[in-house]
């Protein structure tokens, strides 16, 4: 089963996604900022990242620099 992982700052907007994928028969983990992603990405390797480009902290630009940076 794939994974899904949401990186989403608005609560209401991350359980709707996740209700969705988790309809497709798609496994879901999901955070709020971009810190916590990249926390999560440490020892998570999902299928898919969803990302909102407007998070907290780090937004979802800075947060891909970061994941091109780690190769």
């Amino acid at each position: 089963m794939s994974t899904v992982m949401i990186a989403e700052n608005e609560a209401a907007t991350r359980k709707r996604l996740q209700k969705v994928l988790v309809r497709g028969n798609l496994n879901v983990e999901s955070v709020a900022d971009g810190p916590a992603l990249l926390e999560k990405l440490e020892t998570a390797r999902p299928d898919l990242v969803l990302l909102d480009i407007g998070l907290p902290e780090l937004d979802g630009i800075q947060v891909m620099e970061k994941l091109r940076d780690r190769g």
